[in-house]
């Protein structure tokens, strides 16, 4: 039996989707993993994500200046 073009775009396009949220999830587990056993109590933490956050932002917004200038 062969395969049409399109079912086979259809069965990679599943397969695609299904990885991506594999992904996402293993993201979402690892993000929450490295929360709960962080050293620092809860305020310190919020306080350094903040500051890369900041900094990430920072980054990206010099980035996308010297980008687009």
């Amino acid at each position: 039996m062969q395969e049409t073009l399109q079912g086979r775009l259809e069965s990679y396009q599943r397969r695609r989707a299904r990885a991506k949220a594999l992904f996402r999830i293993g993201l979402v587990a690892g993000i929450v993993g490295a929360l709960l056993y962080t050293p620092w109590p809860g305020a310190e933490t919020r306080s350094r994500l903040g500051g890369y956050l900041q900094q990430f932002g920072k980054l990206t917004q010099n980035l996308l200046e010297r980008y687009t200038s």
